[in-house]
Parts: structure tokens; sequence; C-alpha cells
């Protein structure tokens, strides 16, 4: 008898690189545009000592650094998923402030968070990149740097005495993330020093900028 001989399933097709490529990147910014409308309605929702937190520079960066970690697998993808992800935030926020609330957002103001945006994403894609496919002194350094973004917004409205139960949350995150990576990293002592140096200057930055004239809160 002959036995009859049957052909290995062929494999299933798998997308193209640029293809695979578009796809990561719409996710991440569909991504940022959800995010961007969850956070005005979450504004009229919350309670007011949480309200900020709706609106904060510090969590749609977070998100950013999130997104981009999942959908950037290499440092340029990430970058400009950080990039389009925080793009995506304040287009899906403004898109929607008319609408629901019945007022005109000015356009400078617009501006001034889209120029934020087109700085801040790309540096924002690059540390959530670092956390997720990046070496051990990569991971802790981009870990600081997110310690450093909720520290130097949390200080800020400290300082001001503003959003005081919000403030010490970021401020009790950002505390909570540092010890955290740099006592799970198994980096050098030194690395974990210089990563401990860049998220106070990361605070720092954030806190002049908050300052600044330029920035309407």
């Amino acid at each position: 008898m002959i036995e009859q001989q049957t052909r290995p399933a062929a494999p299933a097709p798998t997308p193209s690189a640029p293809a695979a490529l578009a796809a990561r990147l719409s996710c991440a910014t569909a991504g940022g545009v959800a995010f961007g409308v969850l956070t005005l309605w979450l504004q009229g929702r919350l309670a007011d000592s949480w309200n900020v937190l709706a609106n904060s520079g510090a969590v749609w960066t977070v998100v950013a650094v999130a997104l981009a970690a999942v959908f950037g697998t290499s440092r340029t993808t990430g970058a400009v998923a950080g990039l389009l992800s925080l793009l995506g935030e304040v287009a899906g926020y403004y898109w929607c402030a008319a609408p629901w609330h019945g007022v005109a957002v000015a356009l400078d103001e617009q501006v001034l968070w889209t120029a934020a945006a087109v700085l801040i994403g790309p540096v924002a894609g690059l540390v959530g990149h670092g956390l997720a496919r990046g070496t051990g002194a990569q991971r802790v350094r981009a870990a600081l740097c997110v310690a450093g973004l909720l520290a130097g917004e949390g200080w800020y409205d400290l300082r001001m005495a503003q959003n005081l139960v919000a403030a010490r949350v970021e401020v009790a995150l950002a505390a909570l993330v540092a010890v955290a990576a740099v006592l799970i990293s198994r980096a050098s002592a030194a690395t974990r020093a210089v990563a401990v140096l860049l998220g106070c200057a990361v605070a720092a930055a954030v806190l002049l900028a908050y300052s600044g004239p330029w920035l309407v809160l």
C-alpha cells in the first residue's frame, strides 16, 4: 500500500515591515487621541483635589512614554511613537473641548501645547524604548527620567501651594519609582548615581519650564 504523502501546511502570511510599522504608529497615535479625550472627560467628573491629574503635562508625558514602550520597537520608532502619541493627546483634548464645553479654545494655547508635544514627544519616546528594550543602564536612566518628570511637576505645585493632594501623590510616586529603579537595577553603582543625577536634572527642567512666563496653567 502506498502511503499518501501530505504537504506541510503553508506558514501564515506575516505583515510586511512597512505595514507593521504603520500599524504600530497608528496604534500609538490612536492611544494618544483616546487618552486626550479621556482626560477632558475626567476633568468634569473628578473632585477638585484630583482634577489636576486629568490635565497634567506630566501624566500626558508618562502616557506617551508607555505607548512608546509598547509600540516603539527601535529607538527611531520609539521616538516617532512618542511624538505621535503626545500630538494625539493634544488633538484629542482640543478637538473635543469646544463640542463638550461649548467654548472656543484659544489658538495660542493650542499652539503652545502642540509645540511642547513636538519638543517633548520624541524624548518621551526614547525614554519609553529605553524602559522596555534598553540595557540595564538605559532602563535605570529611563526610570529616573520618569521619576524626575513626576517630581518636578509635583514639587512645582507644592511650592505654589496649589493642587496639594495631587502634588503629594506625584512626589510620592516619583520617590517610589526612583527608589525601586535604583534598588532593582543590576547596573553599577556609578551608573545608578548618574541616573539619579539625570532624574534630578529632569525635575529641575520641569520646574523651570512650569515657572516660565510662556506657560499659563
